[in-house]
């Protein structure tokens, strides 16, 4: 399945006619798979990535990397009182965005109720719970500059 090349890395060698990836590996792998572990830092300097992984790797890259978050939201303590307010409007929040999500996905017209749409998440308290969060976050960040 695989060979070392002139600088020690282990490359993909071609599969047997008929074979797949999966299949070939299954009969030639010692045990449940191969010793030890690879990880990321591996795939080009002492592993190379099999062909299916590689297209996985460029179809991550081309089409959810774009899209994926550049920040995340930190891990917050919360005061009572304000996780009173989270858990009572967050739930039914969520699930009217799914649902209307799901609608926008299948029936189609985004464009003619999204401004009801933003209305009802008004409605449901969306402006307060964001000004929740930011008053966590506002916390959060004044206490890592202590």
């Amino acid at each position: 399945m695989y060979k070392k090349d002139e600088n020690g890395k282990l490359v993909n060698l071609p599969l047997p006619d008929g074979a797949s990836a999966g299949e070939f590996r299954q009969k030639v792998a010692p045990g449940s798979g191969a010793p030890g572990i690879i990880t990321f830092d591996d795939f080009g300097k002492v592993v190379d990535m099999e062909p299916r992984a590689q297209q996985r790797a460029k179809d991550l890259e081309q089409y959810y990397n774009p899209y994926m978050e550049k920040e995340n939201y930190p891990n917050i303590f919360f005061e009572p009182e304000e996780l009173d307010k989270i858990n009572k409007i967050e739930p039914e929040l969520i699930k009217y965005v799914n649902t209307q999500r799901g609608r926008f996905i299948v029936d189609g017209g985004a464009d003619a109720e999204w401004d009801n749409y933003l209305k009802t998440l008004d409605k449901m308290g969306l402006k307060e719970l964001m000004e929740i969060y930011q008053t966590g976050l506002d916390r959060y960040n004044a206490n890592l500059k202590k």
